[in-house]
């Protein structure tokens, strides 16, 4: 009843509380790496909470796809390429993967 492979899109995005009108805003899927990337890089993201919950973005999102969703969220929007500051990540890996393996080398 509640799954988005079903068509739900009643689903809020984590930190969307925290949005200002207008506001450029990075958006990710997972609720960690939200929090890793405002700890490291000082600016608001919010997450999805799952690849296939882009349902409710705007055109002030800044897409932070994890490695395998990259190809299908670029077709919703406008991603930032991180991975091309980590050539060899591994196909799950996202932005706070790199910031954390970044922060223990």
């Amino acid at each position: 009843k509640f799954k988005t492979a079903d068509g739900y899109t009643g689903r809020c995005f984590f930190g969307e509380h925290l949005l200002k009108e207008g506001e450029r805003v990075y958006c990710c899927e997972s609720e960690k790496t939200a929090l890793l990337f405002y700890l490291h890089y000082g600016k608001l993201c919010i997450a999805t909470g799952g690849k296939n919950n882009l349902a409710g973005k705007n055109k002030n999102f800044m897409l932070l796809p994890d490695m395998d969703a990259r190809e299908e969220w670029a077709k919703m929007g406008e991603c930032w390429p991180w991975w091309n500051k980590w050539p060899d990540a591994p196909d799950h890996a996202d932005i706070g993967d790199y910031i954390v393996m970044r922060k223990t080398i």
